[in-house]
């Protein structure tokens, strides 16, 4: 998993914290940044539920971090039609090696300030191709 070295977590966020950040990490899918579990033959959101058990959090504790983390951007709530989906930021982790146009979507308030201006001038010319059906949840 890659990071961009010069945009580490903001700092607001405790040791314990990161480190938990870093654990999620784990449950990237690869094309997407979508955070997800295997359950059987299926691949399948986490939840705010299994967020809990993975981290071995509360349920108070588990919100609070997640709340957090949507707060300064490090994940965001992503819903299509039929699931919803938090979607780690590339920034701070990215699966793949390149950064697919859904994710440059996602995220891409982030990521103008930091991709080189060809690179954003590329995606928002698919995107203007394409309309794309997602909400982001805040």
């Amino acid at each position: 998993i890659k990071t961009f070295l010069d945009v580490p977590l903001p700092k607001q966020f405790s040791w314990a914290e990161k480190g938990r950040i870093e654990e999620l990490k784990h449950y990237i899918l690869r094309d997407n940044q979508f955070l997800v579990h295997r359950s059987g033959n299926l691949i399948k959101p986490l939840t705010a539920d299994n967020v809990m058990k993975i981290l071995g959090m509360s349920e108070r504790q588990c919100k609070a971090l997640i709340r957090k983390m949507k707060n300064f951007n490090v994940i965001k709530e992503i819903k299509f039609v039929d699931f919803t989906y938090f979607a780690f930021n590339p920034i701070y982790g990215l699966k793949e090696k390149r950064l697919s146009l859904n994710v440059y979507l996602f995220f891409q308030d982030e990521l103008k300030d930091i991709l080189p201006k060809w690179v954003v001038q590329k995606f928002v010319s698919q995107a203007n191709e394409i309309h794309p059906n997602f909400e982001i949840i805040k």
